[in-house]
C-alpha cells in the first residue's frame, strides 16, 4: 500500500488515482519539475568550471616558471659575458 501525497489515505500499490481526492500519482512527477520560465536559462556545471579553472591556473604556473627560467638563464649569460 501507498499513501497518497495529497489527502494521506492509503492506495493500492497499482491505482493511479486516489479514491479519496482525486488526485494522480503522475501530477507529482509532474510537480516537481520546473516550469517553463526557466527553460532558456544556460545550466552551469560546477564540475566543468572547475577543471576549466584548474587547467588555466596550471598553464599559468608552467608559463611562469619558463619564463623564470628564461630570465636566469639571460641574467647568467650577461654576468659571465661582463667577467
Amino acid at each position: 500500500m501507498k499513501q497518497c501525497l495529497n489527502c494521506g489515505a492509503e492506495v493500492p500499490d497499482t491505482t493511479d488515482v486516489c479514491p479519496i481526492c482525486c488526485w494522480t500519482f503522475e501530477s507529482a512527477k509532474d510537480s516537481r519539475k520546473y516550469d517553463d520560465y526557466y527553460n532558456d536559462v544556460e545550466v552551469i556545471d560546477k564540475n566543468k568550471n572547475s577543471k576549466r579553472k584548474t587547467d588555466s591556473g596550471v598553464i599559468l604556473k608552467i608559463c611562469l616558471v619558463a619564463f623564470g627560467v628564461i630570465v636566469s638563464i639571460a641574467t647568467c649569460i650577461t654576468v659571465l659575458s661582463l667577467v
